[in-house]
């Protein structure tokens, strides 16, 4: 299993703090981000993590990367307006690794699981699974992409509704068996980008599963949400390293 991590977004919304460090490498927890990702991948074994950032931040993440011992791909791009997006920044990652089993994590997520519940379930089923967390009200769930499920095989995927269905939302944690790599391609290939299309495309042509996340989990999208994690991360709240 090889793991690529999705760091080449601009964090726009979390200017001015991430204008001139990337949002994986804001401190939480007195660690970067994207340290709390790559202790839990490299607990998993993963034989390769390969991270894809953008050309502006490329030297801050080489560098990591050699200490790191993780690969660091540059999507080419400069800013927000000529990004290339999550699931082409995905291909790309793919590309750069050999041909396995994917681990696919967002650079910008927390999360206390090891993660080896989802990668289990995967190589279990042979199928997609996605991490899925519970945010507990209605409102919340607006915020993300809802699912509803039959046992673990997810059955409807609704972006952003205004009415949730359910409030257990798709986090950016994807478990990519090698033969569903095509899928993703053959979607990135139309043009498309939007993760929960993503999703979509894959549950239309093949089955796709979602492990339920049992720590805490926060996607780090606004300002609000990073003095979020590090006021829970320092009252002792989090829990990111075992």
């Amino acid at each position: 299993m090889k793991c690529i991590i999705l760091a080449a977004g601009y964090a726009t919304r979390l200017h001015p703090v991430a204008k001139y460090v990337p949002k994986p490498f804001l401190d939480v927890g007195g660690r970067p981000i994207i340290d709390h990702i790559v202790e839990k991948v490299k607990k998993l074994k993963a034989d390769e993590i390969c991270a894809v950032t953008n050309h502006r931040f490329f030297p801050i993440f080489a560098e990591w990367g050699r200490e790191q011992n993780v690969k660091v791909v540059d999507d080419g791009t400069m800013s927000n307006e000529d990004r290339l997006g999550a699931i082409k920044d995905l291909v790309l990652g793919i590309n750069a690794v050999d041909d396995d089993d994917i681990l696919c994590i967002g650079g910008d997520n927390l999360f206390e699981d090891m993660l080896d519940t989802v990668v289990g379930e995967g190589r279990t089923l042979g199928k997609v699974v996605i991490g899925l967390y519970d945010v507990k009200t209605a409102e919340e769930a607006k915020r993300f992409g809802v699912i509803t499920s039959e046992g673990s095989k997810i059955v409807s995927f609704e972006e952003k509704p205004s009415q949730p269905k359910t409030t257990i939302i798709s986090t950016l944690v994807y478990y990519l068996p090698k033969k569903s790599i095509s899928l993703v391609k053959e979607f990135a290939g139309q043009g498309k980008d939007n993760a929960g299309e993503l999703i979509k495309y894959l549950m239309q042509n093949t089955d796709v599963h979602g492990v339920i996340l049992k720590g805490k989990w926060m996607d780090i999208g606004k300002l609000e949400h990073l003095e979020q994690a590090r006021r829970e991360f320092y009252s002792g709240q989090w829990k990111l390293c075992e």
